[in-house]
This record gives C-alpha cells, structure tokens and sequence, in this order.
C-alpha cells in the first residue's frame, strides 16, 4: 500500500512524504475531516512508512513492511472504539507500551481511529504522554470531529485536514475498481459528493441501486399519495434506517434535475441521466416554484434527521408539505 493509492489529498501526501524524507517526524498528527475520506487510509501507509527501513521506497518488502501488512508488527498499534467511545483504560494501555523502547526498528507507531470520541479522561491521560512524549513514539489521531477535540492535545499535534476528492478523483476510483456502473455514474458520483467512503458503499451495494429506484418513484409521485400511501413510506423509511439520508438525498436529486429541465431544456447535465425518459416526462407535472421549495423541504428533512429528530415525523411533515398541507 503506497500514497499513490489514495485519490486526491495530494498536499497532505506531499507534506507527509517530505517529513519521512527529511527525517523530521513529529511526536503527533491530527487526520481531521468527516468520515470517508481516507484518514485511516492515510494513517496506515505512514505508519508503515515511519517503520519501514526503507521508507522512499514503493513496494518495499522488507521485514518490517512485512510483518506490518501480516498485522504481527511490534511496534504498531491500533487503539479503536468501543461502542460510542475510547475509555480511558484503552488509553492507559497504549500508555503502559510506550514506556517499553521499541525491540525492532527505533520507531513506535500509535494510530487512534475516531479520537474525537475519547472521553474527557482518556484525552487528559494522552495529554500527559503529549506534553513529554518518548523520542520514538509517534501518534496519530483520526477525528471526524475536530471541534470534540481537547485544545491542549490540538495544539500538540501537527493537524492536516481531508478535504473531499475532485469528479477526477472519483471517476478515476471507479475505473480503478474496474466495476461496470454504466449510466449509473453519475449518480454515484453526484450521490458521494466528493466522499470515496460514500462511493465505496454505494458501489458494494446492490442494495442501494433497488433504494434508488424506489426514490425516484416516491419523487415523482408525491402528488398522488393519498394519507394511507404516505404512512406505507414512512414505515418503508423506518425499515431502512440506515440509508435515510441516502434515500432522500436520491429524492432531490430527482427534483434538481427537473429543475434543470425546467431552466435549461436541456438533459446534458442531469444527475440521474440514465432515468432521463421518465424525469422529463415527470418534470411537466411541477413548477420551478414548486421544485426549488421542495428541494430546499428535502434538504431541511435531512438536517432534521441528522439531528436525530424523530424520523417517522419527520418524513410525514416533509410529505405533507411538498402536498401543501403545511
């Protein structure tokens, strides 16, 4: 596993290359952004790099490299939540390790997945380490929540930021997956909004292809659900609860693509250019006013749920007002 494979983050990667070529580590990283955007990823390879005898090299198989993709090596250690957070026994163990010099190689590695999750003690029990860290520990912190973060530990740690990929990026992800989407993709891409984690899912689902198509029919025919449709819905939403946002998100794509129409007469640049047929012909029975209110209806209904307002409320009030009844 190289830098070379992840897509974009290039001046993280380019920083990250110079600091192991340069010999300038640092006792602590920050990997911050929402999740699916390679941190873990990210965190992997330079932790093999840092351990690796032979760290500009690509392909490299030394022992180290070795023993690190068999997951049998010494000094790498991965700290991973359990249930919503890290206690701060987890953290005392990783602690109990690093006072132990590293048996091979003079680098040890500490990698933390979803940090941002530590509970109060266990970020003042890393502090500690932090704030006096041994010469051959290097941690590195993967925070989908910055702002969870404590400010003492931020400002002991090199921070790098994930930003979300480039079209390029994730067009050049499906070629390299060698997956046959077909006129799916630019749905898919349109759908991950620049997140590979998202793509990834969706890719490795046949599930969320069937969830689309049954978007596009709620989208489409809103107008017609009588009170007993709309309650069969929201119990099709509660049995997926999981991919909600999804669902939603595929709604209003349905409905910028009409507006599209609308604004543009055009198809060239629809989001779901494969349903083309029926969004034309579905976009006669709405107006611009209608599309823009009901685009601006879905996406509120997503920020709801991320707010984890009641869900089966919440798409009946979404329902109700895209009807006019509120």
């Amino acid at each position: 596993m190289e830098f070379s494979d992840v897509l974009g983050q290039d001046n993280i990667k380019v920083a990250l290359k110079n600091a192991l070529c340069e010999g300038r580590l640092g006792h602590a990283y920050i990997f911050e952004g929402e999740e699916g955007l390679g941190k873990r990823t990210m965190a992997k390879i330079f932790a093999n790099k840092i351990l690796c005898s032979d760290n500009m090299k690509e392909g490299c198989s030394c022992d180290s490299c070795q023993m690190f993709f068999a997951g049998v090596h010494p000094e790498y250690c991965v700290v991973e939540r359990e249930g919503n957070s890290i206690g701060v026994d987890k953290v005392r163990k990783v602690e109990a390790q690093l006072i132990m010099k590293p048996a091979y190689g003079d680098r040890k590695v500490i990698v933390i997945e979803d940090a941002d999750t530590m509970t109060q003690d266990a970020q003042n029990a890393l502090l500690k380490t932090l704030e006096d860290p041994p010469e051959y520990v290097v941690i590195i912190l993967c925070s989908n929540n910055y702002s969870m973060m404590l400010d003492t530990i931020k400002s002991r740690a090199v921070k790098y930021s994930f930003r979300r990929n480039s079209q390029d990026d994730m067009e050049e992800y499906i070629r390299r997956s060698g997956r046959n989407v077909h006129n799916d993709v630019e749905f898919l891409i349109s759908y991950a909004d620049g997140n590979i984690g998202k793509l990834i899912k969706f890719l490795n689902s046949k599930e969320l292809i069937k969830l689309r198509d049954v978007a596009i029919e709620y989208a489409l025919n809103i107008k017609k659900m009588n009170r007993l449709k709309i309650i069969g819905v929201r119990d099709f939403f509660a049995n997926n609860k999981e991919n909600v946002e999804y669902i939603l998100t595929a709604i209003m794509t349905v409905y910028r693509d009409m507006l599209i129409i609308k604004k543009v007469g055009d198809d060239i640049f629809l989001t779901n250019a494969d349903k083309k047929d029926i969004i034309m012909t579905g976009q006669e029975n709405f107006g611009q006013d209608e599309l823009i209110r009901d685009i601006e209806i879905v996406n509120s209904t997503i920020e709801h749920i991320r707010k984890n307002v009641n869900l089966g409320l919440s798409i009946e009030v979404m329902f109700s007002k895209m009807q006019g009844e509120m």
